[in-house]
């Protein structure tokens, strides 16, 4: 059962020392320090038991539900498990409870025996919903693996970022969430990759993101809901700097996104197929060897894609295709351009403007749309007898397609 995207999930804590587990299970911090889980595991029982509690991870927080419902995933099957109401003597007797058992046997094996089961619990507090993510590492201090060696570990005390104690690599992960440095380094990732090129990684202590206001808006979200990067796309999506104007055709698009893009408007690659594979190699010839990046920090993103050679194999790659009539896409798109200029006949204006939104191109400058009305016309102007199938209009206006494929609105997103 898919997750609910606006639930706050739980950030585990095994070893940490900001709470202490007061049932000596595994707390489970939910929204931020807002309330957490306890899962126990008893193993002579066989049970699963969940405790909520407040922030400080002392007091019993109870809810209106006589159950809560364990989602599981074992091997890809799915399947729904129900941990049933077993209320404290402080959360009273109005069907509160802060307190869910299942004494389910095989459930808890499924945990105990194999690492790849993974279960999910929704649930709502105060009108919020949260979930606490369920797997099998949550409970490994509570098994003799045979494979742990103390002398491995460091169990003193530790400093990190300001933090001191005995931390673990959970509590490690958990100190770098809370870091403003985090925020705007994944913010300003979002920023680059949806709206505009920002520079390369290495230039971002020197210099200042394009829009230091989505930045920090950006930020925000990322802390109002608990780490959450679905939050942050959402938020994003719905932004005016996302919409805005200026905003258009400011990304060069990296090799792998024009090809899937190209690939998909000509409708070329159904499934994985042998004549499909030279394809990748075009992209190796535009800068980008897929699956091999040229150091672990990955590519240089924007305008570093576009050298003299680079740029060359990008057009010839977009033209090529844009341009093949053998491909069903592009026999699509042709057909819609026809059927459009039907009863008044190939028009240089319309031509062009049916074709860029063909090509889901909305918007073009004055000048890329004065080259392009000044070549159709020269292309619809041409003597079509010398075709050697008799079909030059398709052949003009894939023409015009080819062209378009070189143009920077095109190259750009």
């Amino acid at each position: 059962k898919p997750a609910d995207p606006d639930a706050h999930h739980g950030h585990h804590h095994h070893h940490g020392e900001e709470h202490k587990a007061p049932h000596g299970g595994t707390l489970v911090e939910l929204g931020d320090h807002k309330y957490h889980a306890e899962i126990v595991w008893d193993e002579k029982a066989k049970s699963i038991t969940v405790f909520l509690l407040d922030g400080e991870a002392k007091t019993p927080v109870s809810i209106s539900s006589t159950e809560l419902v364990l989602n599981i995933e074992t091997g890809g099957k799915q399947s729904q498990h129900k941990l049933a109401a077993k209320p404290l003597a402080d959360d009273g007797d109005d069907g509160q409870s802060s307190r869910f058992v299942t004494t389910d046997t095989a459930l808890f094996e499924s945990f105990h025996d194999n690492d790849s089961t993974a279960g999910q619990i929704n649930l709502t507090i105060q009108d919020k919903p949260f979930a606490i993510v369920v797997t099998h590492k949550h409970h490994d201090h509570d098994h003799d693996h045979g494979d742990h060696k103390e002398d491995d570990h460091d169990n003193g005390d530790k400093e990190f970022l300001g933090h001191k104690g005995n931390l673990n690599g959970e509590d490690i992960v958990d100190i770098i969430c809370k870091e403003p440095a985090t925020a705007a380094f994944l913010s300003r990732h979002m920023y680059s990759f949806f709206v505009a090129d920002e520079a390369p990684v290495p230039e971002w202590p020197y210099k200042p993101p394009r829009d230091p206001d989505a930045i920090n808006a950006l930020s925000k979200v990322y802390f109002e809901s608990g780490y959450d990067i679905a939050e942050m796309l959402k938020f994003l999506f719905n932004s005016e700097f996302f919409k805005a104007e200026e905003a258009r055709y400011q990304r060069v698009k990296s090799p792998a996104e024009l090809m899937a893009g190209v690939l998909k408007l000509t409708e070329e690659f159904e499934r994985p197929k042998n004549e499909m594979n030279p394809t990748h190699l075009q992209a190796t010839y535009m800068g980008q060897w897929l699956l091999n990046p040229p150091s672990v920090e990955g590519w240089h993103w924007g305008t570093e894609w576009i050298d003299s050679g680079a740029l060359v194999e990008r057009v010839n790659f977009a033209s090529e295709r844009l341009g093949n009539l053998s491909s069903p896409g592009v026999q699509t798109i042709i057909d819609h351009i026809l059927s459009n200029n039907g009863d008044s006949g190939l028009v240089a204006e319309n031509v062009v403007e049916d074709a860029l939104s063909e090509l889901c191109i909305d918007q073009v400058s004055e000048r890329t749309r004065s080259a392009l009305v000044a070549f159709t016309k020269t292309q619809l102007d041409q003597d079509g007898s010398s075709s050697s199938n008799g079909d030059s209009e398709r052949e003009k206006v894939a023409s015009v397609l080819k062209v378009i494929g070189a143009t920077p609105e095109f190259q750009r997103a």
